[in-house]
């Protein structure tokens, strides 16, 4: 059953909320693909250049909807790396 807001009639609070959570906990939970050692491979120094660049690129992949595969991130980076040269 799709919750919408309003509760269904007759349900407590309690049972929306084990819904809810019951939900909840069926969904896949995004894992974002890119990490420090691809950055490092790139030729980004190990430091705070480097985490302010991955976490330009996990912005752009949240706002894509966390969709975007290992290969797309690594092209967004280096996107990043070329306009920061």
């Amino acid at each position: 059953m799709a919750l919408s807001g309003a509760k269904p009639a007759g349900w407590t609070r309690a049972q929306v909320l084990a819904h809810l959570r019951q939900r909840l906990a069926g969904l896949d939970v995004p894992v974002f693909p890119l990490a420090g050692r691809d950055a490092l491979a790139m030729g980004v120094a190990p430091g705070p250049a480097m985490g302010q660049v991955i976490t330009q690129v996990r912005q752009w992949w949240r706002q894509g909807g966390c969709k975007a595969s290992a290969e797309a991130c690594r092209a967004e980076l280096g996107r990043i790396l070329g306009e920061q040269a």
